[in-house]
């Protein structure tokens, strides 16, 4: 879906698109969703402000490993699994991609790693840590 601000971005991509280098799925159901990250060689994810970073944990939860920025939560939830980039720097972005891609082992290697940090992250410990932090803050008042 499109985003917000990207009519440049549409730009820069019509002639990529048109050549068939670049395929645009548009809305993709969550079932077919899980079934392209699994199929990805790696998730390159360089936002600039993200909440939480599910899209690179979804990733990671499929054995994929992550090229993602350095800012916001992204680095706690990635960790030392993946590769984190400045999402400014184009040129370290360009580099982190075609070292991942043009690496087996290394891809291999972040694939498990990934893999093993994502069952760090579950739905009943989330649910713990935010009953115990509103338990903290209660006690304060």
């Amino acid at each position: 879906m499109k985003g917000w601000h990207t009519s440049a971005l549409e730009q820069q991509m019509a002639p990529l698109i048109s050549a068939g280098e670049i395929r645009q799925l548009g809305y993709v159901s969550r079932e077919d969703l899980a079934i392209v990250i699994a199929g990805a060689q790696a998730l390159v994810y360089p936002s600039v402000y993200e909440g939480f970073g599910l899209p690179p944990l979804e990733a990671m939860a499929s054995g994929v490993p992550v090229i993602a920025s350095n800012v916001s939560s992204i680095p706690e939830v990635v960790g030392d699994t993946g590769v984190l980039i400045d999402p400014q720097d184009v040129d370290g972005l360009a580099g982190a991609m075609e070292q991942v891609l043009s690496a087996p082992d290394m891809r291999q290697t972040m694939a498990q790693w990934a893999l093993a940090r994502s069952k760090e992250f579950t739905w009943a410990k989330c649910v713990s840590q935010t009953v115990d932090a509103y338990r903290a803050a209660a006690s304060r008042t």
